[in-house]
């Protein structure tokens, strides 16, 4: 497999590569991309949940080919941002678009950029690629995502709204109402995500 990254300097000058995220190096890292990723308020996740190509009621279309995975230059897993292409259906998701489903990046790792970078590298992927399975490479391409409303994920809002979201509606659940958050390519490009993204991205490209 093909390793070649985009690499970045975090906050503190270190630099970690952002590589695609495969379902073989997904399952050889199992155990680091578990530990970030049920850290997640009301999420926990499997193995095989981590591995799925669906959850029952929806089709992860190109998740490997979407999907990043951020490693330091020795080696350690240390995020990740999961992504695929949903199709539209006739409650929330109108239209066809890559749905970003988890990011997470370990504790250590947190308050570096890593998960502004690490998500933006993502979605970078996903606008010059676009859509494979549920359309075609000549349509728009938009990114949608969920965040819930408490108060105590306020952060995590704003996080999204510095990544190039706005928030076009709700999905509620049992145990709490879910923000569904659109992007756009304008939105994107003009974003302080972005802009993090081209002032800390390392033009040597290196395989580890």
């Amino acid at each position: 497999m093909d390793r070649r990254g985009a690499h970045f300097r975090d906050a503190r000058g270190d630099v970690f590569c952002v590589v695609q995220l495969s379902a073989s190096l997904a399952n050889e890292r199992a155990a680091d991309l578990l530990r970030a990723h049920n850290l997640i308020p009301s999420q926990r996740w499997t193995s095989d949940e981590l591995l799925a190509d669906g959850d029952g009621t929806r089709q992860y279309f190109g998740k490997w080919d979407v999907s990043r995975v951020a490693i330091t230059e020795d080696g350690r897993t240390i995020g990740f941002c999961i992504g695929f292409e949903l199709v539209p259906d006739l409650q929330f998701y109108h239209e066809r678009c890559f749905y970003l489903h988890r990011l997470a990046v370990l504790p250590e790792f947190r308050g570096r950029m890593i998960g502004a970078l690490l998500q933006a590298e993502t979605v970078v992927g996903c606008f010059v690629r676009g859509f494979h399975d549920i359309g075609s490479i000549r349509d728009p391409v938009v990114i949608y995502g969920q965040t819930d409303t408490a108060d105590w994920n306020r952060s995590v809002r704003l996080f999204h709204q510095a990544a190039g979201f706005r928030v076009v509606g709700q999905k509620a659940y049992a145990d709490r109402t879910d923000a569904i958050m659109k992007m756009d390519a304008q939105g994107f490009w003009r974003s302080d995500h972005v802009a993090l993204w081209r002032r800390y991205r390392v033009p040597e490209c290196v395989a580890f």
